[in-house]
């Protein structure tokens, strides 16, 4: 299973924190400026690696920006979108797939869809039509398939690419929903021949958990590829580990085992109100085990600890699934 870390910030200092932590599976989207400088970036000849042949190491995945765009309410252009993939594929020395322009039923701020809502099937139809003119302009691009979306148009996917996205709703659903649609469609997989498990790898279809982070999912779902973007909550002071099995979150204030020191006490019209600590070196152990080859802030290195926590725990996954008899070439 591929985890791609989702985000961006300024592609060299990027790029950086991606040597160093061996994190180079990366998901850009396409509705961010940012996030294309980055994906251009991964991908030129430029970032090249130490010995100098070329080749990245980076694998990239291009989201169409329809969940941002949903978000924000304004339609991505679908044209630009498919030049912006040609020309990215023409120049790309690293390998690069792209999430077809999906569209997503309902609205961010007005109320839940039912079950049976026919806004699923609608936007479901819509989104295969672009799919079909991405193909048609030569693109080979992941169509999605979303949760509460008609079950023929999983079928119609299974039956026209190997690589799909599953999107489980990200409003108005409980984990456990999310939990038992995906038991569904992987179910449904299995029943079209085509799920990833021991002795029908050469049969299996590749599906893209969009969205999918939860570790619970990952290790209970055969996904080939999800993603995440925890490391971002990095730029909140929020310091990432994994323990190797988990990512574990500890707050700045208490990153590295802090001990506080009593500093002084507080007296207020003759009596103490408490005492005033000061942290001993949260900032100077970051300082110190953080050596860029830029004069770094700090809260890069809350991010790159964030990215190497998302790579340890993709290798854990995939050790997970390679157990159960799943490997992919």
């Amino acid at each position: 299973m591929i985890l791609y870390t989702a985000g961006n910030m300024n592609p060299q200092v990027l790029a950086g924190m991606s040597e160093r932590t061996n994190a180079k599976n990366w998901l850009e989207t396409n509705a961010h400026k940012g996030s294309r400088d980055c994906a251009d970036w991964f991908a030129s000849p430029f970032c090249a690696d130490t010995e100098g042949n070329g080749v990245t190491g980076f694998r990239l995945f291009i989201d169409s920006g329809a969940f941002t765009a949903w978000v924000k309410g304004k339609p991505i252009d679908h044209d630009a979108y498919i030049q912006y993939c040609k020309g990215l594929l023409e120049t790309a020395v690293c390998p690069v797939v792209f999430a077809s322009l999906d569209v997503i039923p309902g609205s961010l701020t007005g109320p839940p869809l039912e079950e049976n809502d026919p806004e699923f099937a609608r936007a479901a139809a819509a989104g295969w039509q672009n799919y079909l003119k991405e193909k048609a302009a030569g693109l080979k691009t992941i169509p999605t398939f979303h949760q509460g979306d008609p079950w023929e148009f999983l079928d119609l996917m299974m039956a026209d690419t190997d690589y799909i996205g599953i999107s489980p709703r990200k409003v108005a659903k409980t984990t456990a929903q999310k939990g038992d649609w995906l038991n569904q469609v992987f179910q449904r997989i299995d029943a079209a021949g085509k799920l990833p498990k021991p002795g029908n790898m050469h049969n299996a279809i590749k599906t893209h958990g969009l969205g999918v982070s939860s570790p619970v999912f990952m290790e209970t779902f055969p996904f080939y590829s999800v993603d995440s973007t925890r490391w971002l909550q990095g730029g909140n002071g929020y310091f990432f580990f994994f323990d190797g099995h988990r990512i574990q979150l500890i707050f700045s204030t208490d990153w590295g085992g802090l001990h506080w020191s009593v500093k002084d006490k507080m007296h207020f019209r003759g009596r103490c109100t408490g005492e005033i600590y000061a942290p001993t070196s949260w900032t100077l152990s970051a300082i110190h085990h953080y050596r860029a080859p830029y004069q770094a802030k700090l809260v890069y290195y809350f991010h790159e600890r964030g990215i190497r926590a998302d790579a340890e725990m993709n290798a854990h996954i995939i050790e997970h699934w390679e157990a159960r008899g799943v490997t992919w070439n």
